[in-house]
């Protein structure tokens, strides 16, 4: 595993985040430790760092005034376990919000995916996109344009990302709509539309949400 990686739970020291940390632990290979306050001095310089802050830490106050600080760090990523403000999270640029008590498979997916994509993109401007899938947008990391996203383009960005190949239309229309029969087509090719028109630099020659044979593909690698 990563040498150059943080992970910090920031809670209160309770049985579940003491379960919580070992898993990790165990997961990731690392040593964690479990601080029961924020502050300045947890930030790591030079350092992939993840901080899982817990619904009821007591400074609140200080995390969120630090916000501006943390915004700009771009190796580090924060879930945050929805707390009863956690609307005033939704200001600092790296927070994800989960529900609260942890999903865990949904934590461990979300940390390897941010660790992987720092490795294979550090240095690099690969990477186009960040998802922001809770808070239904996609920020252009060159420009740092927050692009916004409808219902239904959001629920589809998700199925694409988690499904990682082809899917036909008739597919698409069930699990995004939630239709078992097929729909008009027009529909379908009215969000593909819309969301090609909003992330390719050129809509008529896509080159992330691509169309193989009669299905769609959405490609992460390059997209994320």
């Amino acid at each position: 595993m990563l040498q150059n990686f943080n992970i910090t739970i920031v809670a209160k020291y309770t049985p579940e985040f003491k379960d919580l940390k070992k898993k990790l632990e165990i997961f990731f290979n690392t040593n964690i430790e479990i601080m029961g306050n924020f502050s300045s001095f947890i930030l790591k310089r030079n350092t992939m760092q993840v901080l899982i802050v817990g619904p009821e830490i007591k400074s609140k106050l200080v995390f969120l005034k630090a916000s501006p600080k943390l915004s700009q760090m771009e190796f580090l990523k924060i879930y945050v376990l929805k707390p009863k403000n956690y609307e005033k999270f939704r200001s600092i640029e790296n927070v994800n919000i989960l529900e609260y008590p942890i999903v865990i498979t949904e934590l461990f997916l979300g940390i390897s995916k941010f660790l992987d994509k720092r490795i294979n993109h550090a240095g690099s401007s690969q990477a186009k996109f960040d998802y922001r899938s809770d808070q239904s947008i996609i920020i252009n990391i060159k420009s740092k344009k927050k692009i916004k996203l409808t219902e239904l383009e959001n629920k589809f960005l998700s199925y694409m990302i988690s499904i990682k190949e082809p899917v036909s239309k008739s597919e698409i229309l069930l699990r995004v709509w939630s239709h078992h029969k097929e729909l008009d087509t027009h529909t379908l090719q009215s969000l593909i539309y819309r969301l090609r028109n909003k992330i390719e630099r050129d809509p008529k020659k896509p080159k992330f949400l691509i169309t193989v044979g009669k299905k769609y593909f959405l490609d992460c690698v390059n997209m994320f």
